[in-house]
């Protein structure tokens, strides 16, 4: 094995510069807006198709308000890692075709795991000891190479952070295993005064998650004994960065800038990350559609326990759509009033008001 990083995923805690200046983007930056959004999309192989399905219900609430648009129009920071990773790119990355579209919108990214993901998530075989670790990620290079082509990442529509780890030396450090966390710790260093918007998607968790599913089973004990406290902290420190956050907006923002949309309670024939068979991915594209009519769940602070709310998952995505588009909105108006133009929100609203009437 190749001791240096995949030249796709593996980037070293990628938080692209000049957040506030807004390169990556052809909304105006955060200093035109109110707020600062953010994307944090969680890892778990295969099971980001779940998070993929949900992000596919937002997708097409924001087009119904502005069909030119796509989700990175409207999230300042994009971020993940493992699977997340991938999908952060997929989302981000422009189209050769169209260089202001995304590469993959969210129902393409779900297609794209039930073509590609036996490939991607092929294990290795369990007598190949010296391989470690479960995947060795050549069908993936290759086909990032291909669809990437020699996209650079200062050309993404929006600003990404995507934190990762060398397979062979576990270099450098991982930041955070749940990339909400590592979002938000950078993003608020930039943000100044303005308020933060995070969507936060998870790939699902079973009632009585337990270390298993990454490794191979001989591999496992090697692994656990010369890395346990890295390995350890990606397998159980999601739940204390639910609470730290949990935490963070209910003390310095709005807990209604705060959506967390979860799978607490995953069939644990889903659990594994490599189960690529179509009757598993449709299985996890069900789990996605039907986690938008579950009720939102937050953590309770003091008893550690997420609480369903009462509203759904898709009435909040509906009112997340609301928020985001108005931020857009009122960055483009302040934007124009800037350069003494006629204000560019009548143009928007005129142009949408006669796609509604079509």
């Amino acid at each position: 094995m190749r001791h240096t990083m995949s030249p796709f995923l593996l980037f070293c805690l990628v938080f692209v510069s000049q957040l506030m200046a807004g390169f990556s983007s052809s909304t105006p930056p955060p200093s035109y807006g109110d707020h600062v959004s953010i994307l944090s999309i969680d890892g778990g192989g295969i099971r980001g198709i779940i998070p993929a399905t949900v992000l596919t219900y937002l997708d097409k609430a924001l087009k119904a308000k502005d069909p030119t648009t796509s989700l990175a129009h409207y999230f300042d920071v994009i971020s993940g890692t493992s699977t997340g990773g991938l999908m952060t790119a997929m989302l981000a990355a422009p189209n050769s075709s169209n260089s202001n579209h995304p590469l993959f919108t969210p129902s393409e990214v779900v297609q794209f795991y039930k073509k590609y993901g036996p490939d991607i998530f092929r294990a290795r075989n369990w007598w190949d000891l010296e391989k470690c670790p479960k995947y060795d990620g050549e069908f993936l290079r290759d086909i990032t190479r291909k669809i990437l082509k020699d996209t650079r990442l200062n050309q993404t529509l929006t600003n990404v952070v995507i934190p990762s780890f060398d397979e062979r030396k576990i270099y450098p450090v991982i930041f955070s295993n749940f990339k909400a966390l590592v979002a938000v710790s950078e993003v608020i260093q930039h943000t100044g005064n303005k308020e933060i918007m995070l969507l936060s998607l998870g790939t699902g968790i079973t009632a009585t998650n337990k270390l298993g599913g990454i490794f191979d089973g001989v591999c496992q004990l090697g692994w656990l004994v010369n890395s346990f406290d890295v390995f350890s902290e990606a397998l159980y420190s999601t739940d204390m960065t639910h609470y730290y956050l949990a935490t963070l907006f209910s003390g310095l923002v709005p807990q209604d800038n705060y959506l967390r949309i979860e799978e607490y309670n995953l069939d644990p024939s889903m659990e594994e990350m490599d189960d690529a068979s179509p009757k598993n991915m449709d299985k996890l594209e069900k789990v996605g559609k039907n986690l938008l009519s579950q009720k939102v769940r937050r953590m309770n602070i003091n008893t550690f326990v997420p609480v369903p709310l009462d509203q759904t998952n898709a009435q909040a995505l509906d009112r997340l759509a609301d928020k985001l588009y108005a931020e857009r909105l009122l960055r483009l108006k302040r934007k124009s009033m800037e350069k003494g133009r006629r204000p560019f929100i009548g143009t928007v609203e005129a142009n949408s008001n006669r796609i509604s009437a079509a």
